[in-house]
């Protein structure tokens, strides 16, 4: 996995819950941008060859479970 242009190995466990994390909430793509953004926010590229930025393209399905906010904490 890499963060920050950093590549670090994680184990199964943490590998699982931060694929919930990820593929948990809604993915807009008609609002995702084939670069990053350049306006100021969160963005993440999950994989699927988009830029999704998060609170926007990006929104959660569960309102007992802020994914998005768990996915800036991991960002950020």
């Amino acid at each position: 996995m890499k963060k920050n242009g950093t590549s670090r190995v994680v184990n199964w466990d943490f590998a699982i819950q931060l694929m919930k994390i990820v593929f948990t909430p809604d993915y807009h793509y008609e609002l995702a941008k084939e670069e990053a953004g350049t306006k100021r926010g969160a963005y993440i590229n999950c994989g699927d060859g988009y830029w999704h930025e998060l609170g926007k393209g990006v929104v959660n399905i569960d309102p007992g479970f802020d994914a998005v906010k768990k996915n800036k904490n991991w960002i950020y």
